[in-house]
């Protein structure tokens, strides 16, 4: 609930934001229509990025030296792989590392995903997350995500192998249980990696695995990292936000508001984790925001495009507001003087899915700019 209890601005916990990156929605078709998607890719979307526009997109945040990495997106990537790969190989050469976003539906064998690892990994794609989780269930079997782990075991060639998962935000999903080696995971993630075979003896979570590869000497990395992708699951996880699909589809999971004043906290990517739809639109997360077109800080189409809708949106005092204080600040200050937003909220994506559907992005700016400096206007 925002409310009196919602932490001024200068006592909002403080969030160092991510390193900023670029995430390109490349098409919107998917073989699967997840119910948490929060894009709502699907068999029926036929959005695709023009390749003019990725490749702009691409050179322009590599010549600016904030950017270090590229994120391919969608939609299923793989539906599209030689196209991806040269957009890969692009980002490559001109210094960015590169990672992919796929559900693993190709994983038919190990064999067959083991060619599919090589490929993918001589084409120029550093790391590959795949997505696994209960609302994936209905659409790509488990033993093809599991065969893409053993896959590894008989490639040549892999890049980082990442396994995400996410989960509901409600407390029995959310509740540590025990995991091998006195380790706790939220049960959550245990019930998924359960479901999919997987053993949880082998599984670590990205941060461990980092812990380790840290503490490798630098000349063994390599070895001991695919080493560790072949004999350990890599695990991320993440819960499920109040957006796109999910929104209409998930009203069970969100009947009860989480966010509360004291959790009202920035959100570290936004303005970070900039997005180019598929529509070329560019924005300041890949979240709920990427659904409102008219909300959008330019069109990526051509040479400059990229990199003056990026300067729109570092100039934007709502992105900075957000990042910095959350978007709880603005809702809050916006519900004085207007009824129909809730009072209650399941994530900070939700409240700027609720902001955007009534505000445009000159008037979130104005409040935001009040929030910085007392002033109504820039």
């Amino acid at each position: 609930m925002l409310g009196p209890e919602t932490p001024a601005p200068d006592a909002v916990p403080h969030h160092d934001p991510v390193a900023p990156f670029l995430v390109l929605h490349v098409n919107d078709i998917c073989n699967a229509e997840c119910a948490h998607c929060v894009v709502a890719s699907g068999p029926r979307r036929r959005g695709h990025l023009p390749r003019a526009a990725a490749c702009a997109a691409i050179e322009e945040a590599a010549a600016d030296p904030a950017f270090r990495m590229v994120v391919f997106s969608g939609g299923e990537t793989f539906i599209y792989l030689a196209e991806i790969l040269e957009l890969c190989r692009r980002a490559h050469g001109a210094g960015l590392q590169t990672r992919l976003i796929s559900n693993g539906y190709w994983g038919r064998t190990p064999r067959h995903a083991a060619g599919l690892l090589e490929r993918v990994s001589e084409g120029g794609c550093d790391e590959l997350a795949i997505s696994l989780d209960m609302f994936h269930l209905p659409y790509v079997q488990p033993e093809r995500v599991k065969n893409v782990w053993l896959g590894a075991h008989l490639a040549s060639a892999l890049p980082k192998l990442v396994f995400t998962i996410a989960i509901p935000p409600t407390p029995a999903s959310l509740l540590p249980a025990p995991m091998p080696d006195a380790r706790e995971w939220p049960q959550g993630v245990i019930d998924v990696l359960k479901h999919y075979s997987f053993e949880l003896e082998r599984c670590l979570s990205v941060d461990e695995a980092t812990k380790y590869f840290k503490a490798t000497p630098r000349a063994e990395r390599q070895s001991r990292r695919d080493a560790l992708l072949r004999d350990r699951v890599i695990v991320s996880w993440q819960t499920v936000v109040n957006g796109g699909r999910a929104s209409r589809e998930l009203h069970d999971v969100f009947a009860e508001p989480t966010l509360s004043g004291a959790l009202a906290v920035p959100c570290n990517v936004a303005g970070h984790q900039v997005t180019v739809a598929s529509n070329g639109r560019l924005f300041p997360c890949c979240s709920s925001w990427s659904n409102f077109a008219d909300r959008s800080f330019g069109v990526v189409d051509g040479p400059g495009s990229f990199t003056d809708g990026l300067d729109v949106l570092r100039r934007s005092a709502a992105v900075r507001a957000i990042r910095e204080y959350g978007p709880g600040r603005l809702a809050e200050r916006l519900s004085q003087q207007d009824s129909s937003l809730p009072r209650a909220y399941s994530d900070i994506c939700h409240v700027c899915q609720e902001l955007l559907q009534r505000y445009d992005i000159a008037q979130l700016d104005a409040e935001a700019h009040f929030l910085f400096d007392g002033t109504e206007t820039p």
